[in-house]
């Protein structure tokens, strides 16, 4: 184990007001921390992230101190299914660095390595992406956008997003100038008129900024992990286009809604299976919860995060980003009939 192993440890003991050293270090496997928190199996990712793999689904980011509730729940409810009709979540709330639960009816007691991790993490690493698919599944998502149709030809699986369908985005590239143009309207940002190519220069850094923070995005991201990521594009920019910019800066507000849109996009273009750990915030989805500001002029994490807390509750139980791209499709269609 690494010192940024037991760190990892030390910080989540913190956020459940938990005495240095009460959680076990069980182990590290294909990046992940394994810890128990309430005899319930708890790993820490890569960038923070937490992921209990016992349970099937959740509301992201994970709340660590209501996993024994939930695995209860889950063990309540499903009493009696049979547990081969589910592809994520184990039957026993403990699972091992093998990715099995010890539970002898449980699909991960027979299934192949990778299938094992797919399970646990709910998604497959792109290592191993290919490795462990029993000869009876086909790829495919476990996390797909509501409103979403899969359809399977020979040698092909095409998912259709009614959100890319009706913007008429097919590739990343035009995904980032539609992001980009988002952030952009109706939101003054620049200082002056243009007087060269600087706001070209600009918007081509703003978009290289952008996908090099993409690529952390196959695995699950906290929500510390994104707002940094979020305030370093807007520190980067701010201090490099500073004397084209208003006030000198991108304004936190800006940056999130490009980057939290382009994530979107991304997502359902390469039909990833994580989704994005935030959603675009903006007029629509302030007014559904009662905030009235502007989020162009949002330059706070502290004040942005308020916003999240409120959606995640308005979203309960459904993912933040599954529930926002509903929402937004049915806005959508109200408006072009």
């Amino acid at each position: 184990m690494h010192n940024d192993d037991h760190q990892k440890l030390s910080q989540l003991e913190g956020a459940l007001g938990l005495p240095h050293g009460s959680l076990p270090m069980m182990g590290k496997r294909e990046r992940y921390v394994f810890t128990t928190v309430d005899g319930v199996t708890v790993l820490i990712g890569p960038r923070g992230g937490c992921i209990a793999p016992a349970l099937r689904s959740y509301n992201q980011p994970l709340d660590v101190r209501t996993v024994a509730k939930l695995s209860q729940n889950q063990q309540e409810r499903d009493r009696g299914i049979d547990p081969a009709r589910w592809q994520k979540g184990h039957l026993s709330p403990a699972i091992g660095t093998d990715w099995r639960c010890g539970d002898k009816d449980c699909p991960c007691s027979w299934e192949p390595y990778g299938r094992r991790v797919d399970r646990s993490l709910g998604f497959t690493p792109p290592h191993l992406e290919g490795e462990g698919q029993l000869e009876s599944e086909g790829k495919r998502p476990t996390t797909t956008p509501i409103g979403a149709t899969v359809c399977s030809g020979v040698g092909t699986t095409e998912v259709r997003y009614p959100f890319l369908k009706a913007m008429g985005v097919t590739t990343t590239e035009h995904a980032m100038k539609e992001s980009l143009l988002s952030a952009l309207g109706h939101n003054p940002t620049y200082s002056g008129e243009e007087v060269g190519d600087e706001r070209v220069e600009f918007r081509a850094e703003w978009a290289r900024l952008i996908r090099d923070e993409c690529g952390g995005y196959t695995e699950p991201v906290g929500d510390d992990a994104h707002c940094q990521a979020i305030l370093r594009i807007s520190k980067a920019l701010s201090g490099k286009f500073g004397n084209i910019l208003l006030a000198g800066q991108l304004r936190y507000g800006t940056s999130q809604k490009a980057f939290n849109l382009y994530l979107k996009y991304v997502w359902q273009l390469e039909n990833r299976k994580v989704p994005p750990p935030h959603c675009p915030v903006d007029r629509i989805m302030l007014k559904l919860v009662g905030v009235d500001v502007a989020w162009t002029q949002c330059n706070s994490v502290t004040e942005y995060m308020s916003w999240l807390h409120r959606l995640r509750a308005k979203a309960d139980p459904l993912p933040l980003a599954i529930w926002e791209d509903r929402v937004w499709y049915d806005e959508w269609r109200k408006n072009n009939g």
